[in-house]
This record gives C-alpha cells, structure tokens and sequence, in this order.
C-alpha cells in the first residue's frame, strides 16, 4: 500500500545530533554527525518496502549476476521553490566546518541499495574507489540498523598516479591493495551522517561480505555543489 509523506516530517533533524571533527591522515578532514535524523527506523523502513533499479548497469556487467547495485531517487515534483530542512542544515555545517558556500539548489532525495549474491568474497576486494564531483562536498547518511563496514578512504599507489586505473561499470568489486593505499575506514553506525569533499577517493567497504548477502545495504547521498570558497 502507497504511504504519503512530507519530506521535513520523514527527514526530520533530531535536535540531540552529536558533531565530531576527524582529520584522515593523507586524506584530508570529515565532519561526522551522529544520531543525524529522529526517525532513522522509518526511513529504514521505507527503503526496506522500495523496488530499485540496477545502478550504472550494462548487459555484460557483473551487476544483477554477483550483486545488485541499485539507486533510488525520489524525484521532487514540487510547485514552488522549497528548501528542505536537512539540506539547510548540511550546508551551513559545510560553511561553517569547510568554510566553502554550496548552491541553495533543493537535491532529490536519493539512496544506495547494494547487496551480494555470492558468498566467499574475500575481504580484499572492496567497492570501487572513486571520487565523485571535484566542485561539490559529499554526504553520506548510513540507514543500515545493522552494518558491516562503512567509508573507506585512499590515495593511489605512487607507482600508479596519473594512469587510468579500472572502469566500475563492469564490476564494482576491486582487489583495492594492488592500487590503492588505504588510510582510514569511517565506520557506517546506523544514522550517522558524513561530510567530505568530493575529490577524496573513497568507496564503500565492507569487513564481512557474508553479511549483505541476506541484508541490503543502504545509505543516502547528497552533493552540495561549490559557490564560492572564502578560504
């Protein structure tokens, strides 16, 4: 049965939020921000009752064979200009933390959906390192009530800067040592929020890959793009 809603109620601010600042060594600063929403078990809920669709999916990739990799958007069909309250939140935390201004551009809703459909997958592999838009400041809300692994952040191996390493559309799973040295994994506490710029590489990581093949794993992101930067 379809349920209604209005973002500000689903997506509310709890007001008991704790803030942490912590700075990855190679890497560069996160803003972490526990106990983010008050009602993380809805949202989680809600994602729980979706149908998502493959994300960056071709025919002759490993998505839908070994895992599913879906994206879910709630597209905004709204009549006049609203600015939800969490966005405005995140962004003045972006100011205040990074000192960077961020567009006031209301963002869609939009959640990761991943789970494994084979089992035995070393933890070597992890997702595929990335870095998402150089302009814009990253954020990831974890909405796994129980969870294994988070954010992992790296830097390429000196030998392998500048080249052109691996394409994720084909297998998102990567023997992460062979290219990448790892620094730091923030960990996925169910509702904790991140705050990042884009241009750290980073990927999802995973310590036990068993885990999600009976449960899904799930996040909500954001990209604030850049305004301007008063630094």
């Amino acid at each position: 049965m379809p349920t209604p809603y209005l973002h500000d109620d689903l997506f509310k601010i709890n007001p008991d939020l704790k803030l942490s600042e912590y700075h990855i060594e190679c890497v560069g600063d996160v803003l972490i921000i526990d106990d983010f929403y008050m009602y993380p078990d809805t949202i989680e809920e809600m994602l729980n009752d979706s149908w998502v669709l493959p994300w960056k999916y071709k025919k002759n990739s490993r998505n839908t064979k070994d895992y599913f990799d879906c994206r879910l958007i709630n597209k905004l069909y709204h009549t006049e200009d609203i600015e939800f309250e969490n966005q405005r939140f995140l962004r003045n935390k972006i100011f205040d933390f990074f000192k960077i201004k961020t567009k006031d551009t209301t963002l869609s809703p939009t959640f990761n959906i991943f789970k494994w459909e084979i089992r035995g997958i070393s933890s070597k592999y992890q997702m595929f390192p990335h870095r998402d838009k150089s302009n814009a400041i990253a954020s990831t809300i974890y909405l796994d009530s129980k969870h294994s692994g988070g954010t992992a952040f790296y830097t390429v191996k000196e030998s392998l800067k500048g080249q052109q390493i691996l394409k994720e559309n084909y297998d998102i799973k990567v023997d992460v040592g062979k290219y990448y040295d790892f620094h730091e994994c923030i960990e996925g506490v169910f509702n904790r929020c991140i705050l990042y710029p884009g241009h750290y590489i980073h990927g999802g990581y995973i310590d036990d890959h068993d885990f999600y093949t009976d449960k899904w794993r799930k996040n909500q992101v954001y990209f604030f793009e850049k305004e301007t930067c008063t630094n």
